[in-house]
């Protein structure tokens, strides 16, 4: 969560060892990167005010719709691993909280 935007200024010089966090950067399969493309399509609905809120289900139906996933099955594996991932996201949030305080 943290190294993803900055892969490119972590990548070494030719023949310098690669940094840690390239070296820790989880490998994801196709699965994985499906849901995470979902995560990060949903990721800008979500309200931000006084805290960070999480992505409206209303979000996910035009999600739904827009790309036409009708299954009852596929849609509970989207929520479900979706909602997982925003929880992470949230104890990640709460913890960079807790460090400024």
């Amino acid at each position: 969560m943290e190294w993803g935007k900055y892969e490119q200024r972590l990548k070494p010089e030719e023949g310098k060892p690669l940094p840690r966090a390239l070296q820790d950067k989880p490998e994801l399969d196709e699965e994985e990167r499906y849901f995470f493309s979902v995560y990060r399509s949903l990721e800008p609905s979500r309200q931000v005010g006084m805290s960070v809120a999480p992505i409206p289900l209303t979000e996910y139906l035009a999600y739904f719709q827009i790309y036409g996933i009708e299954s009852v099955e596929e849609r509970d594996e989207i929520l479900y691993v979706v909602s997982e991932m925003e929880a992470e996201f949230f104890d990640w949030l709460e913890k960079e909280r807790q460090n400024k305080a």
